[in-house]
Parts: structure tokens; sequence; C-alpha cells
């Protein structure tokens, strides 16, 4: 196994060369690694925002071919799948043992359609470990879809 140089990338190139200028020569060896914090954060909320609009867009082409409520049945579907494959790894990960409710919202905080950050942010109100009143006073998904359907609502 070779060990990498610190400060360099696989390929023996200086770490975090051309992560910020794509006009700069491919590293095929690439990794994440590779990127600035900085540039990691702002990545993270694109995949944030792609992640939401891919599941709109799943959902309405499911809703298009074959009706709501095969859309509503297969979305649900999907998320029971997700929440039994994919959301345990974030708490593995971050090593969060979810004996209780505090510990399973710090698990909530981490998947792309989290509560940290700008998108949903929260007021928790811990009155005991398992007992919080977790409130999303600006959803800015729910403000989406209530100004998309305005917009209908006028154009009709």
């Amino acid at each position: 196994m070779v060990q990498e140089e610190v400060g360099k990338t696989r390929n023996g190139g200086p770490k975090n060369a051309g992560v910020e200028d794509y006009g700069k020569p491919s590293n095929p060896d690439l990794t994440f690694a590779d990127f600035p914090r900085d540039f990691l954060l702002k990545l993270m909320q694109v995949w944030q925002y792609a992640w939401l609009h891919i599941t709109e867009a799943w959902h309405n082409a499911v809703k298009k071919g074959f009706g709501t409520d095969t859309a509503k049945e297969c979305e649900w579907g999907a998320w029971l799948r997700i929440g039994e494959r994919v959301s345990p790894r974030y708490a593995k990960i971050a090593d969060i043992q979810r004996n209780t409710v505090v510990d399973s919202l710090k698990a909530l905080q981490l998947p792309p359609d989290n509560t940290a950050g700008e998108l949903f942010p929260t007021d928790a109100n811990t009155i005991d470990p398992n007992h919080v009143i977790w409130t999303i006073p600006k959803c800015r998904s729910q403000e989406f879809f209530e100004a998309k359907a305005t917009r209908r609502k006028t154009i009709r």
C-alpha cells in the first residue's frame, strides 16, 4: 500500500490545486479530501437543493404516468426504505446511540433534507431527553409549494 504525502493528491499534484478553478487541467484522482472546507460546504448546499428537487421530480413523474394515488404509495414506500436502509448510517458515522428523542433529533440534522442550516431552521424546546417540541418556524419547501399553488390559481 502506498501512503500519500501530506499536502499531495494521489497522483502527486498539490492538494486543493484546481478545485476552485475548473479552468485548470482535470485531476482524474480527485477525492473529496482534495476540496477546501468552504467549497465542500457550498457543495453540500447544492446537494441538499438537488435532493429535494429529485424527490419532487420523481413524485411528479410517477403522478403523471400513473396517478396521484400511485405516486403517493410509491413515495411512501421509497421513504420507508430510505428510513430503514439509509438513515441508520447517519447515526452510525456520527456515533449517535439513538436512545432518546434528543439523540434521534441529532441524527435528523445529518441527511440532505436535514434541519441543520438555512433550509429548515428549527426551534427546539427540550422538556426532557424524550420530550422535545421541535418547531420549524420557516419552511422553505412549504413556502415554495404555496407560491407554486398560488401561481397555478392565478393562471387558471
